[in-house]
Parts: structure tokens; sequence; C-alpha cells
């Protein structure tokens, strides 16, 4: 069923109602066409450029659905944040790169610390979020006759609401695209993405260098894939950590330091088997883990001095 874009406000406030985050269905205004709110509502200190201004053009039927302040969270103290919906008029490949660069200068024109913006495309809906020192972050795209999953991941319940920022941060992971709460960092990222039969090979000596670069872009480039057209580009990630370029050198000993890794990771479960084994015996009684690299007949002082560990290594070959 298509809902009409006059309408959407309702979905959203009856969305938000259902989530806790607020507690009556009394929007400031709704239905307003961009001019209109760019004239009596929205913040007159910016000025938008021509690119902006088409863009806003794209927009109808802007709501501005309640506020979170203090009178409603105490914690929030002098912060506010705005929420929104309106319906926006593009391609189904832009609808995406649309929300995300309306919301960017929206938010300024509303003048609150936070912006939660309710997105209404043909019969889909999402949500995007922004604060005055972060861009803008979308989620995924739901079906506007099924949105029972997004009420669960605004549910204000799951939400920390000690301060503004940890409500910013909850909602945050509660709700955008898997892909913003990745980050790697790059001089790791091989290690982490390589499928587990090159850590367990016994013969790490033919790994390729040009073989794992591909695996780790491969593994950057599964967002992309999965998403499409809706697919946007971003600086950062929410916790703030950037992807960095992959490089990895000739000099690069991946041998050997995939087989430091092992003995690592090793080392560190027979400690965790240690610690716990008193504890709970029945999660331990399989050592055959250990075993398989006979940990007992290796001198303790390896594991700490690198000569020694490769006086080890070569020693096994």
């Amino acid at each position: 069923m298509l809902v009409e874009d006059t309408d959407f406000y309702k979905i959203a406030n009856q969305i938000s109602l259902q989530a806790g985050l607020c507690s009556t269905i009394a929007p400031r205004y709704y239905n307003v066409a961009p001019v209109g709110f760019y004239l009596n509502y929205s913040n007159q200190g910016i000025v938008l450029d021509d690119d902006q201004r088409n863009y806003f053009n794209k927009v109808n039927n802007i709501s501005e659905l309640f506020v979170l302040d203090n009178n409603s969270i105490e914690s929030f103290k002098s912060h506010k944040v705005g929420v929104f919906s309106y319906a926006i008029d593009v391609s189904q490949k832009d609808r995406s790169i649309a929300a995300y660069d309306i919301h960017s200068f929206f938010h300024f024109l509303s003048g609150y610390d936070i912006s939660i913006v309710f997105v209404k495309h043909l019969d889909n809906m999402m949500v995007t979020v922004k604060s005055t020192e972060s861009e803008c972050y979308l989620s995924d795209w739901y079906s506007i006759d099924d949105c029972d999953e997004l009420i669960e991941k605004l549910f204000i319940y799951e939400l920390d609401i000690d301060s503004i920022q940890s409500f910013y941060e909850s909602l945050l992971f509660s709700v955008v695209r898997d892909y913003y709460k990745q980050s790697y960092n790059s001089d790791y990222l091989p290690y982490i993405v390589l499928p587990e039969y090159y850590i367990n090979n016994s013969d790490l000596d033919k790994v390729d260098k040009d073989e794992i670069k591909g695996i780790v872009e491969d593994f950057l480039n599964q967002p992309i894939i999965k998403y499409g057209y809706d697919y946007v580009y971003y600086n950062s990630s929410i916790i703030n950590i950037q992807f960095e370029e992959i490089e990895i050198s000739e000099d690069d000993d991946l041998t050997l330091d995939l087989e430091y890794l092992r003995l690592e990771e090793a080392k560190e479960d027979r400690l965790k088997y240690d610690d716990f084994e008193e504890i709970n015996e029945e999660e331990s009684e399989d050592e055959s883990y250990y075993d398989d690299f006979e940990l007992d007949d290796i001198d303790e002082r390896v594991f700490d001095d690198p000569e020694l560990m490769l006086k080890w290594l070569y020693d096994q070959e």
C-alpha cells in the first residue's frame, strides 16, 4: 500500500510513539514546503548554495514531529534533539545519496544539536541521524508497511540516556547501517580477514601476497556489493577511525608473521585455559587444540624473546 506523502508524518510519529521516543502525537508543524520551512522555521543564518537549493526542491511535506530536551530527558541539559520527517522526490538509485546530502545541510537549518529525520521515498522509509560535529549517518531502508524492526532499533529503553553524547552514540550503534560500525587498522587487517585455512596451514611459505591483498580488498568491498546504488561513501566510521589503504610490501615476512600470530593465539588461549580451569572444568575438557601445538614442550622464553622464537621456527622446518 502506497502511503501518501501528506500522511507520512503520522506514520513517523506513530513509530516514535511505539518506540517510546515521544508521548503524544502533536507535531509542531507538518507538511510544510521547503520555502515555507526556510522562511518560517529554519536558522536564517544559513545560506544554501545552488546545489543545495536544487536538492532542497526535491523535498516535500517537511514536518517537525517533536523535540527531545531536558524537559523530556533531564540529562540532556541545554542540548536539544529535533525529530523531523519529510519525503524526497528522486530516482531509486539516487535515494540514499539524496537522503545523505539533504540532511547534511538540513541539520544546520534545523538549529538543533542533533537532528533525526524519517525519510520517505515511494513506499520505503529510512532514518538519518546527524550532529553538528559529525557527518550524516543512514539506516537501512524499510518498507513503510512493515517497520517493526525499525521500531525495535529506536526503542528508547535500549538507548543510553545518561547524557546527550551517550544517547547519540547508542542511537547510532542501534539504527545505522552495519558498515558505519566497522573500523580496521591497516597494519592488522590482513590477519583479521584471512580465511582460517591460512592460519592453520603448515605450509605458510606458499602464501601469495597478491592473493592476500585481493582477499582484504574483497572484504572491504563487501558493503559496496551488498548495497549497490544505496551505498553512500563516508569519511569516518561511527567509532571515528578511518579505513587506511592496505599496503603489503615485499619486505613483509607474512610466513613468519602468521606463524607468530598462531603461537601467540595458542599462548593466550592456554593462559585463559589455566585461569578458568578450576571455575569451569566442563568447558575446558577438550585440550586437543593445545596438544596440536605441543606447547608444553616449548620453553616459555620463546614467547618473550624474538630471537629465541626465530630459532625455534627455523628448527621446525
